[in-house]
């Protein structure tokens, strides 16, 4: 899920309340004190300037590359940073 800035422009900017931003939102606030769900399931949140970074250094390197090559790309944080709902929690 893509999630709140990370630094830029701001650390935290998130402009809707929509989806992921809605939960987030509710969790941080205190709004929202329960939620059924297993404390060990891993969340893959990204940050949204990782995400619109992604986009500006694919589309760059696309530009380079003869028209037949098709290159995919997926942008994640699960493998390195893994963040479990318990500590999302906390």
């Amino acid at each position: 899920m893509i999630i709140a800035n990370y630094e830029d422009p701001f650390e935290g900017w998130i402009d809707t309340l929509a989806a992921s931003g809605g939960l987030i939102t509710a969790i941080s606030l205190g709004v929202l004190h329960f939620y059924k769900s297993n404390s060990n399931s891993i969340l893959d949140f990204i940050p949204c300037d990782f995400v619109s970074n992604q986009i500006l250094v694919q589309t760059a390197y696309t530009g380079m590359e003869p028209a037949s090559n098709l290159n995919v790309i997926h942008s994640s944080t699960t493998n390195r940073n893994p963040m479990t709902l318990g500590y999302a929690k906390n």
